[in-house]
């Protein structure tokens, strides 16, 4: 049978069990049935030739290989188009409907000072030897400047910059830049292309012999910048300017990307800033609408969706883009973001395999080890969680929940003091605003109820506005009638046990009240950036932390 697809305009033939699924977008929703007899019969004549093409197109999504440009980038003359001109990318983006094409499509353009450093800091007589003096040139200058490139949890406060932009934020001096790899890598290939050196950007999906993630949460991206062959446009040699490495593209998972395509990263950043910066979820849709128009194949991309999905409570399409993000790029922090959400529907089993999955790709990965043990706290394993958030630190410092899982651990244990000076480290540098919930709980705990209240307060203000009294009502339910408002609390602490049985802290992040009960109507967000909005993570009888990976927003 027929189908098309309603968001690409794919038609495509569909006989297997189960629901159609687009070839191109993978989406399952919006699919209807395709009858035109018009188009019926010049379809049978050409039969073959159709099948044919699902079949190459389904394969290429089962693929995470090197250089699939090939298969998505636009084309000059049946060749694959990289490079395209200021004035041909802008037609390209307005052509695709996107609005005011004329800033977007001047992110590879240079300016003077650009220029300038590129004639000055290229050295060697080959281009290769150009470029690798260039990347070490730029390297030298973050660190005489004092900034450092640290791979993000959350979007910093100023929005993407383009590559004149952000050369000219460094020349500032600015300590508090953190560059994104994305932004690096297209001012690196904007300073080559000043050279007259073709270059492209490129997603980075692993680099040789890294036990964790280039990006851990599945949503930013790492990017590098490829030095092509002017006639073929072969990659002969990827440079990595965030880490200030080189490799051989032969030995690197990765994906060339055509202008069009790297500018549709570029609006999946600015997706996020939308987002989590200026609480905008409708206007951060839209740029990431914009984006998967120029990348429709970006797994990245689609991650991204899904948490802009879940802010605005559309839990069943969020589920489907992200399976859709697996498919296309079934690496550790996609499949991490699958493993999360079935855990907060209570499919450990399925949560354990995924995890599993990951782990054997990345074994240092911290998130992951915290994810899992998150799942043995579920399941009542004290010891085999604590071995697990052991294992996180010692093999990658930066996962931000530990501090918050332990201090959930100790109150699990009924050690309430030791709880609290974790919950209290975790405080100080919280990115995940349920953490204010958790220190409530304990707090209510250790009998400090004028902090449970403040935590409260400080949690629901991060709430979004159609969350809110759902919120309020279970939060009044779990922590009784005085956590919320100013009145003095005549109570007593609670007996451990007893907490413990009303704490579990199990941290089985499920979005609630609201979120449909069927694992597969749902989907989760790996962001953990600044504020708004935020979703409210637990278990429908007892609260719970969302493990860093699931929850949207950040407490200072």
């Amino acid at each position: 049978m027929w189908y098309q697809c309603l968001h690409c305009d794919v038609k495509f033939d569909f006989e297997e069990d189960g629901k159609p699924r687009c070839p191109r977008c993978l989406r399952t929703t919006g699919i209807q049935e395709f009858h035109p007899e018009a188009a019926r019969r010049p379809l049978r004549k050409k039969l073959l030739w159709a099948m044919a093409g699902i079949g190459g197109a389904l394969l290429l999504v089962g693929v995470s290989s090197v250089f699939w440009w090939r298969s998505s980038a636009s084309t000059t003359k049946g060749k694959p188009q990289l490079i395209f001109s200021p004035s041909e990318l802008k037609e390209q983006l307005v052509s695709l409907g996107i609005r005011q094409p004329k800033p977007i499509a001047e992110l590879f353009v240079g300016d003077a000072s650009i220029a300038r450093f590129a004639k000055e800091m290229a050295q060697g007589s080959s281009k290769r030897d150009q470029a690798l003096s260039l990347q070490k040139a730029l390297g030298e200058t973050l660190k005489r400047h004092g900034i450092q490139c640290v791979l993000p949890f959350r979007p910093r406060p100023t929005p993407p910059m383009s590559a004149q932009e952000l050369f000219a934020a460094i020349q500032t001096k600015d300590q508090s830049l953190a560059p994104y790899p994305l932004e690096l890598a297209l001012f690196l290939v904007t300073a080559l292309r000043e050279l007259g050196i073709p270059a492209a950007v490129a997603e980075i999906h692993q680099l040789p012999e890294l036990k964790r993630p280039p990006d851990p949460t599945g949503q930013f991206g790492y990017f590098g910048s490829v030095l092509l062959e002017p006639n073929s446009e072969q990659a002969l040699l990827l440079l990595d300017p965030f880490g200030g490495r080189s490799f051989e593209p032969s030995s690197v998972e990765l994906r060339v990307l055509s202008d069009l395509q790297a500018v549709g990263a570029w609006l999946n950043l600015r997706a996020m800033h939308l987002l989590l910066h200026d609480n905008l979820p409708e206007k951060a849709l839209e740029a990431n609408a914009q984006a998967l128009k120029l990348d429709p194949r970006s797994a990245n991309s689609r991650a991204v969706r899904a948490s802009i999905l879940v802010a605005l409570g559309n839990f069943p399409e969020a589920q489907s883009e992200l399976e859709a993000a697996v498919q296309l790029c079934p690496s550790g922090p996609h499949r991490h973001l699958l493993a999360q959400l079935h855990l907060a529907r209570g499919a450990l089993d399925e949560a354990r395999r995924l995890l599993a999955q990951v782990l054997e790709q990345f074994p240092s990965d911290g998130s992951a080890r915290a994810t899992l043990a998150a799942l043995h706290l579920a399941q009542g394993d004290v010891e085999a969680a604590e071995a697990e958030l052991s294992e996180a630190e010692r093999t990658d410092p930066q996962p931000p929940t530990v501090p918050t899982l332990r201090a959930m651990l100790f109150a699990e244990r009924g050690e309430t003091q030791k709880a609290l000076v974790e919950i209290e480290r975790a405080l100080k540098n919280s990115i995940d605003p349920n953490t204010h919930l958790v220190a409530a709980q304990i707090y209510r705990q250790a009998g400090q109820f004028d902090k449970m209240r403040k935590e409260v307060k400080t949690f629901l203000a991060k709430a979004p506005s159609h969350q809110k009294e759902a919120l309020r009502s279970l939060i009044l339910q779990r922590l009784g009638p005085t956590a919320i408002g100013d009145e003095l609390e005549e109570e007593k602490p609670e007996d451990p046990n007893a907490s413990k049985e009303r704490l579990q802290l199990e941290l089985n992040p499920q979005i609630a009240p609201t979120l449909p009960s069927e694992p597969e109507n749902s989907g989760p967000s790996l962001l953990e950036p600044k504020q708004e909005p935020t979703i409210l993570l637990g278990n429908r009888k007892r609260f719970g932390l969302g493990v860093g990976s699931l929850s949207i927003g950040e407490s200072k």
